[in-house]
C-alpha cells in the first residue's frame, strides 16, 4: 500500500506526486511532462517571495483536487495558497465555481432573486442588503435555496491605505459571486475547495467578529462545560480560585476618607468564534474515528448544535467539515 502523507488540515491525505498524474495533465494540455511541474509551480501558486518553493507534495495535493473536479490550473480555474503546516488551501476562481455547478450531471439550472432594500457600504457600491440562489436539481422535488447577507461577506478596503478591491468597484457582482458558491456546495456538497476571500482568512488565521453573544444549544453548551472542566486545574473549585486574578477595585469611602476594597463581579465571557470552530472540528473528527455508527451520529449532532453558533466563515468552515464527517461516516457504516 502506498504511503501517505499529511500535507494540509484543509484537503485529504494524498500520495507523493505519480509519474501517472503528471502524465495524465501534460497530456491533457499536451506538455512535455518533465515540464509540467515547474510551470505550475510558477503560475499555480499564490506566494510571496519570502515564502520558501512550493514542494512535489504541495503540488501533488493541488493536482488531485484539480483532477477530482475536472479544472484547469492554466486558466486559473483552480490556483492555491501554500499555507503555514506547509500544505495547500485550494481556490477555485468565480469561473471554476460556475463550471463545476452547470457540468454537475444533476444540474437543471439556476436563478437569483435580490433584495428590494439598498444599502451603500464602506467604500463600496449601492447594492441589495441581501441575494438568494435558487438551484434546481433533476433528481430533487424541490428546488435549494441559499441566502446570503452583504453585511456577512463585504470585505472593506485593506491595509493602512485602504486598497480598493473588488468589493469595492463590483459590489453587487461580488455578492452574486458568493451565493452562487455558497448554494454549489449545499447543492452539490462540494467540499475541500474555497473562494479567494476564504483562502485569505484562513492563511491569516483571522477571528471572525461576531455580532450578537453566542448562543449554544443544550448539547452544545454541555460539551464547552465538559472541556471546562477537563482544563481546570487540580483541587477542585478551591484550586481554581487560587490561581484566578484577583477581581478587587478601589470604592471610594463616603466623606472622601480614602478607599475601601470590594469586590466587582467578573464579566461574563462566553467561548471565542475560534474555539467554537475548534470544537466543531473536534466533535467531527471524533464522529469520522468512531467505530460505533450510534456514536459517530452523536458526535456530528454534537458538531452541528456547536455550528449554530457561528456566522460567516467561521461558519461555512464548520458546515464543510460537518459535511466531510457526513460522507465518511456514510462510506464508513454502509450497509452491504
Amino acid at each position: 500500500m502506498e504511503a501517505t502523507k499529511q500535507v494540509s488540515p484543509f484537503v485529504p491525505p494524498v500520495p507523493a506526486v505519480r509519474p501517472s498524474l503528471v502524465t495524465k495533465f501534460a497530456a491533457r494540455f499536451s506538455i512535455d511532462p518533465e515540464k509540467l511541474l515547474p510551470i505550475l509551480k510558477a503560475t499555480a501558486f499564490k506566494q510571496r517571495q519570502s515564502e520558501p518553493e512550493v514542494t512535489n507534495e504541495q503540488m501533488a495535493a493541488l493536482l488531485v483536487v484539480a483532477d477530482q473536479y475536472g479544472l484547469n490550473p492554466f486558466t486559473r480555474e483552480i490556483f492555491a495558497f501554500a499555507d503555514k503546516q506547509s500544505g495547500i488551501v485550494p481556490v477555485v476562481g468565480v469561473d471554476g465555481w460556475s463550471r463545476i455547478i452547470n457540468d454537475h450531471p444533476q444540474s437543471d439550472g439556476f436563478d437569483f432573486r435580490v433584495a428590494e432594500d439598498m444599502v451603500t457600504p464602506d467604500a463600496g457600491k449601492e447594492c441589495p442588503t441581501w441575494m438568494e440562489v435558487v438551484i434546481h436539481r433533476k433528481d430533487r422535488a424541490h428546488p435549494i435555496v441559499v441566502r446570503e447577507y452583504l453585511d456577512e461577506v463585504y470585505q472593506p478596503p485593506r491595509g493602512q491605505n485602504r486598497y480598493s478591491g473588488p468589493w469595492q468597484t463590483h459590489t453587487k457582482r461580488m455578492l452574486r459571486h458568493k451565493v452562487m458558491i455558497q448554494g454549489g456546495r449545499l447543492a452539490y456538497g462540494f467540499s475541500g475547495i474555497y473562494d479567494e476571500d476564504e483562502a485569505e482568512r484562513i492563511i491569516e488565521g483571522q477571528i471572525i467578529e461576531q455580532g450578537p453573544p453566542l448562543q449554544l444549544t443544550q448539547t452544545g453548551a454541555a460539551g464547552l462545560k465538559q472541556a471546562v472542566v477537563k482544563d481546570r486545574p487540580k483541587g477542585g473549585k478551591k484550586a481554581e480560585a487560587a490561581q484566578a486574578p484577583s477581581t478587587t477595585t478601589p470604592v471610594p469611602v463616603a466623606g472622601g476618607a480614602g478607599t475601601a476594597s470590594a469586590k466587582a463581579p467578573a464579566p461574563k465571557k462566553g467561548p471565542t468564534p475560534d474555539e467554537v470552530l475548534t470544537s466543531v472540528l473536534r466533535a467531527a473528527t471524533k464522529a469520522t474515528k468512531a467505530k460505533d455508527e450510534e456514536i459517530a451520529r452523536l458526535a456530528l449532532d454534537d458538531a452541528a448544535d456547536f455550528a449554530r453558533a457561528l456566522e460567516g466563515d467561521a461558519k461555512g468552515r464548520a458546515e464543510l467539515a460537518i459535511n466531510d464527517a457526513l460522507m465518511a461516516i456514510k462510506a464508513k457504516f454502509k450497509k452491504a
